[in-house]
Order: C-alpha cells, then structure tokens, then sequence
C-alpha cells in the first residue's frame, strides 16, 4: 500500500522525499485541503474534503474514489482505483498550469477554469488573449496570475495590487480610494491602432464616474477606459471623441467588452449585446493598463473604481461576433461559481 500512495502522491505533484510527516498519507491529505495539524483521522478528512460525508462511510477509501469520480476497484483494489484517477490527464494543460501556479484545491473552481479554457479553444479565442484573470482562489496570490500566461513575472503579465484591496470567492474588490492592479501591459507595445481587445466584468451596481480600467498617455487622444453608470455611459479606446453607450446601461453590474479591429469603428459588447461605434483611432498609450483606476502617463493614477472585479481580459481585436462568444464563456464561467450578474 505504501508504495501505492507514493505513486498516488506523484501523480499530485506532491511525492518528494522526504514526504510531508515523513508520511504519503499527509502529504495527499495536504493536497486535498485537509489540515494536518488538526486531523484526528487523515482517511476521514481527506473523504470530507473531496465532498464525501465521512459520518456516513463505512469504507473511507472506497468513499473517496467514488466521490473523486470512480465507480469500480481495480484489480479488485480500491487504492488502485484511486491511484488510476490520479493518473488519468484531468485538465487541459493550459488549464493545468494555472492550477498548479495558484495552488487552488477547490474542485469546483479547477472545474470552471478548465471549461473556461477548452471553451475558449473551441472558439477560437484562446489565441487572441493576452492576459486572461479570472480572479478565482480568493487571495491575493490566486488572482494575480494571468490564465493565459500563470508565471509570476511582469512579462507573464501578472497582475501587482496596489491600495486596500480585498479578495474573497467572488473577485476582487478595491477601496475606491487607492487600489489599482497594474497588468504590465502597454497598449503601444502589445496593441495596433486598429487591433486590440479588453473587458471586465463588474459584480457591483453603483454610479460612479469611475473606470474598471485605464490607461492615458501623454495626450488625451492616447486613453483606453470606461466610465460606466446608469445617466451616461462612455468609453475611449486609442482615440477622440469617445463613444456614449445606448442605450445607456440600467445598471452597473455587467460585462463589458471593448475591441477595435478595423479604423472606422469602435465595438462595444455590454453582456451579449455587442454594438458598433464610428469612431478613427489616433494613438496608442505607452503605458500600462491598470485594472479598477487609470494609470497616467505622469506616472500617477486616478479614477480609482470601488466595483467588484469577477473578471477581466487583455487581448487583440474581436469582432461583434467574437465578443458575444466570449461574453457567454465568461458568463458560463461566474455561473459554475455562483457568484453571476
């Protein structure tokens, strides 16, 4: 049995040696979320923590391959039934790898990334994202990797919080005073005038002339941002004037896609209505774009938002069509997690 855990806990990413306790066992029961420090009964904590009900069981272990998804020993073995489901490729790589960089456990939300990516793919999105943040985990550390790239560098484009920022199940939440996440990500660098896509999606319903993003170069015609409440709704991407949403919004608490892929219009994508403006490109900002403020050439930031992050994205230019598809992957995605607008 004890070399079947040690397998089990390779597959886990956790088979060092030596093993956590000097015991495969903890090092699982660690894996799955059990606190080690406490438990009386790892079998027991570990069936608990995959969603079993342990003052039901009769068998822990065979309890906790049923609960992770198996249905038959084998070899007549629960262990190797349990060693197979650990074996078996879970998740898209891509998915995976973000997994292990945030180090989430809870299935649900490993779940809703992994949908969320091989959604993307199927609709042929995934390569027109930069910077994917899906702000799951409810910490810092969890929310500031980029889906799309989870290494915790600057060029991964790996979000920095600034300010009072809080962080729960639901996203992010700034202060309103102070907060802002800076992606690293100029629009003159990693943008053309014409190609360029961005969104966020805002948990919270409250006026505000606030931005849930922005950036703003050293002239006003360099600017990427929203300002999104229920009497008057506009948005600049990489130009003037900028474009005044109708019908205006009925509340604050949307997603909100902008995207540029030609020199005459403007898209605008408020939920799943996607919108064409006329509106010609003049400059692209040398600046990075913040999320929740705006980042000013001058090196200071304003327009500091107090609405609830649950989403945001940083890419190249999406069609109407484009930003519906990705609008309905987003939604699908907060609806696994409960926390939907």
């Amino acid at each position: 049995m004890s070399d079947i855990l040690q397998q089990i806990a390779d597959n886990l990413g956790v088979g060092s040696y030596p093993p956590l306790n000097n015991s495969y066992l903890y090092a699982i029961a660690d894996h799955y979320g059990v606190d080690t420090t406490t438990s009386k009964d790892l079998m027991a904590d570990i069936l608990d923590a995959v969603g079993g009900d342990p003052s039901t069981s009769s068998d822990y272990l065979q309890d906790i391959v049923l609960a992770l998804g198996g249905t038959v020993t084998i070899n007549g073995n629960w262990m190797e039934a349990w060693l197979a489901i650990t074996a078996a490729p879970a998740f898209d790589p891509d998915a995976q790898a973000f997994i292990t960089a945030t180090a989430i456990t809870d299935t649900t939300q490993q779940n809703a990334i992994d949908a969320l990516v091989i959604g993307l793919k199927t609709d042929l999105l995934w390569t027109k994202m930069l910077a994917v943040y899906p702000f799951v985990g409810g910490t810092a550390t969890t929310c500031k990797y980029n889906l799309k790239n989870p290494l915790d560098t600057d060029a991964a484009f790996r979000l920095f919080f600034s300010g009072g920022w809080t962080f729960s199940n639901n996203g992010i939440q700034p202060n309103g005073t102070n907060t802002y996440a800076d992606t690293f990500l100029a629009p003159s660098t990693y943008w053309t005038l014409n190609d360029g896509s961005v969104s966020a999606y805002s948990r919270t319903n409250f006026n505000e002339s606030k931005v849930l993003y922005g950036s703003k170069g050293p002239t006003f015609s360099s600017v990427v941002y929203p300002v999104l409440n229920t009497t008057s709704a506009s948005l600049f991407q990489n130009g003037l004037p900028s474009v005044y949403i109708s019908p205006t919004p009925t509340t604050t608490a949307v997603n909100l896609i902008s995207s540029r892929i030609n020199p005459n219009e403007l898209i605008v994508a408020v939920n799943g209505t996607a919108t064409p403006y006329a509106q010609t490109p003049t400059a692209l900002s040398p600046v990075s774009i913040y999320l929740s403020a705006r980042n000013n050439n001058n090196g200071s930031d304003d327009l500091h938002s107090s609405r609830e992050l649950a989403f945001a994205h940083i890419g190249t230019g999406l069609t109407q069509a484009e930003c519906i598809l990705l609008y309905n992957r987003i939604q699908t995605f907060q609806t696994t997690l409960g926390r939907q607008v």
